[in-house]
């Protein structure tokens, strides 16, 4: 490069950073693009990502109100996670095209934001896996140094070695850097896809490791086989990223045969979005049960998911709708309390008793059906005149789960009536 006059530079830098395959003409202006999929696979991840660790923080610092190291990775995660698809298909011109359908001088920006976006990735993966690690070491070990405590330090001490190594070479792969991104810089490089080719076998190797490990201890615990699925289910659900990391490492190994950098690159980042994203969620995934259970106490949150049903059912006027949600709602008490003999039912009334839930039909009434696991409560309550009535469903042997405060307030005179649930 150093011999060339600034115009044949020039003519270089606008011509194709790739020469086309036999009897194909670069288009510049109007090439087939993979930007509009990235896109729409970028924003659902983000989307997903973002509410995910925003439960996490909330729940533990608001609601817990005890933040750990794992949450603060997690958040840096995160961090480098938005750093990655800012960085990955921002130029509209470079990203999701055939290296010959753009100009040299764009694609040394498709360069730049690779480099920059292969380290922010690393980063991001390597948190994604420290905070999911420590998460295991606090809610499997509990403070005792077995065999779960030792393997996860060892596959997390493991990573952290291996990916340290892998950012310095990545920083590092020019001689000087700039040489990365810079065409007319002399200097040399390694190869990048090799770099590619070992971040991909890692990530799947380690993510299945993740995936497996507390699976022994869950299937050991003294539960339902139901409650094992779905206990493992939360903890397998990081099968996503696994699935995404083996999709990235074999268009990894496709580099190592096709110079079509800019084409391959912008489908790994596909998958890498994806692994990205389901990792972060993964991490939040053991907050979101306190998070949901603390959100229906609030009365309005309690009140809207109760009448977001009727929403959706047809009606000829107020009154028939109102009786028909009553009646479809009474119905569903009745079918469960029929179907398990486990069940009883316990009444606590303020004014006078009740001998069934079908004599409440047409009344002013509220009904709620709550199922936990294969625990599943259901509460009545009515207001009639100056009189509140309580009924109570629940497991006998579960014990007691939650206990409600119900007080009514009578306007001329301050009179509360109270009834735990």
């Amino acid at each position: 490069m150093a011999g060339l006059s600034p115009s044949q530079v020039e003519e270089l830098l606008q011509g194709p950073a790739l020469n086309p395959p036999l009897g194909v003409i670069p288009n510049f202006d109007n090439s087939y693009t993979l930007l509009p999929v990235a896109n729409a696979v970028k924003i659902v991840t983000t989307i997903l990502a973002t509410l995910a660790i925003f439960i996490r923080i909330y729940t533990k610092w608001r609601i817990i109100r005890e933040m750990h190291l794992e949450d603060y990775i997690a958040v840096a995660a995160w961090g480098g996670y938005i750093v990655f698809i800012v960085t990955t298909g921002f130029d509209p011109k470079v990203f999701g095209r055939h290296q010959w359908n753009i100009r040299l001088v764009d694609f040394q920006i498709f360069l730049y934001g690779t480099y920059i976006s292969s380290i922010s990735f690393g980063l991001a993966i390597l948190s994604i896996k420290i905070s999911i690690l420590l998460q295991y070491i606090r809610i499997f070990t509990a403070g005792t140094r077995d065999l779960m405590f030792w393997s996860c330090h060892a596959l997390m001490w493991m990573t952290v070695v291996f990916y340290v190594i892998l950012l310095f070479m990545t920083i590092f792969l020019c001689t000087p850097v700039p040489k990365f991104w810079n065409v007319l810089e002399t200097g040399h490089c390694l190869n990048m896809n090799y770099v590619f080719l070992a971040t991909g076998t890692a990530n799947t190797i380690s993510d299945f490791l993740i995936i497996l490990l507390p699976q022994p201890i869950i299937w050991r615990l003294q539960m339902s086989f139901k409650e094992h699925v779905g206990v493992s289910a939360i903890f397998s659900t990081g099968l996503l990223a696994c699935i995404a990391s083996m999709v990235r490492l074999i268009i990894s190994s496709k580099l190592l045969k096709n110079n079509d950098v800019t084409w391959l690159t912008s489908i790994m980042c596909i998958p890498s979005y994806v692994e990205l994203g389901a990792g972060i969620i993964t991490s939040c995934l053991p907050t979101l049960p306190r998070f949901f259970k603390t959100m229906a106490q609030i009365p309005w949150v309690s009140k809207m998911c109760i009448s977001i049903p009727s929403c959706f059912k047809p009606s000829k006027s107020s009154t028939e709708s109102k009786k028909s949600s009553e009646r479809n709602i009474t119905a569903s008490w009745v079918r469960n309390h029929r179907r398990s003999s486990r069940l009883r039912v316990e009444r606590r009334v303020l004014s006078e008793s009740y001998d069934g839930l079908d004599e409440w039909e047409g009344n002013d009434a509220v009904f709620s059906i709550t199922r936990l696991g294969n625990v599943t409560i259901s509460t009545g309550i009515r207001n009639e005149g100056n009189n509140l009535e309580v009924k109570n469903l629940d497991d006998e042997e579960r014990g007691v789960l939650k206990s409600v405060q119900v007080s009514v307030v009578r306007q001329g005179s301050e009179h509360s009536e109270g009834s735990n649930l």
